[in-house]
């Protein structure tokens, strides 16, 4: 039986290794859940220069590390440069996850999907209720005479992408397409020219229920049903988690004790929820 891939893409600020924890994190939940799993960092370093507690969890946990661009003056661009190529870059079905996402229940069942690519939208429910001009630059899709998906916005943090002829068209087109808004329009976002891209490459697209990427803060009513896999939106406060949220707490511990607090997650994976308990 061919094992599950999952792809994180790690960048970090100058002087920072903010998005190498949580992406550590991530990768830990993710092998508690999927033991064999390949689990594999894209990155603009070599696994020799991270720090010394995470080279040691990178070998435990046996993730591969690929050097794939080594500009790290700019790390937002450079991160978007790594990210919208993914599909080039790794070999056969994975899943994409964002560094600041908590996976709390296995998920290889996703893999099983027949269509080439499989997100979740950005908001639940009614798809465009303001996701729009909230979270993209409409003038970027005038400019550019750009359309975007019928149906409705998609995701990025977390996508599946199979070996086929369409995704693999997406990954190409994607990179194309965010290259071309950052020229023109000085854009760096990866989910606009996702979105533009899969309404003119039309792969089929299977719609993950919000479950599979239950962003933190949506305001709709039970958007943490059955949560399966949590995205955190971290980017939004710096990079760091909110003091009140589960994964604040995996950092600190990871960051203080150099340790996964399985309890911690654990407790995360029976309530379904991203808030500490009080103890």
């Amino acid at each position: 039986m061919t094992r599950s891939t999952f792809c994180y893409v790690v960048v970090d600020p100058p002087g920072s290794e903010i998005y190498a924890d949580l992406s550590i994190i991530s990768s830990n939940a993710l092998r508690k859940l999927h033991p064999d799993a390949q689990i594999i960092w894209l990155s603009c370093k070599g696994a020799d220069e991270f720090n010394a507690q995470l080279r040691e969890e990178l070998s435990r946990l046996e993730i591969e590390v690929r050097c794939i661009f080594r500009d790290k003056r700019y790390p937002f661009l450079t991160s978007r440069y790594i990210k919208t190529q993914i599909r080039q870059l790794v070999d056969g079905d994975f899943l994409f996850l964002d560094a600041d996402t908590l996976p709390i229940s296995n998920i290889d069942h996703l893999f099983a999907t027949e269509a080439d690519i499989a997100l979740a939208w950005d908001v639940d429910g009614e798809p465009w209720s303001g996701q729009l001009s909230r979270w993209t630059n409409q003038s970027t899709y005038r400019e550019l005479g750009w359309r975007h998906h019928d149906e409705g916005y998609f995701n990025s943090g977390v996508a599946l992408f199979k070996d086929t002829c369409k995704a693999h068209e997406v990954g190409k087109l994607w990179h194309r397409s965010w290259y071309e808004a950052r020229i023109k329009c000085g854009r760096l976002q990866d989910q606009p020219s996702l979105n533009y891209v899969l309404s003119c490459a039309a792969p089929t697209i299977e719609v993950l229920p919000g479950a599979y990427n239950a962003i933190i803060g949506k305001p709709e009513e039970g958007w943490l049903d059955g949560a399966r896999i949590m995205h955190f939106c971290c980017s939004n406060y710096d990079g760091l988690p909110q003091e009140h949220m589960v994964l604040r707490k995996l950092l600190d511990v990871w960051r203080r004790d150099g340790r996964f607090d399985v309890d911690t997650f654990l407790q995360c994976v029976e309530t379904e929820s991203p808030f500490l308990v009080p103890s």
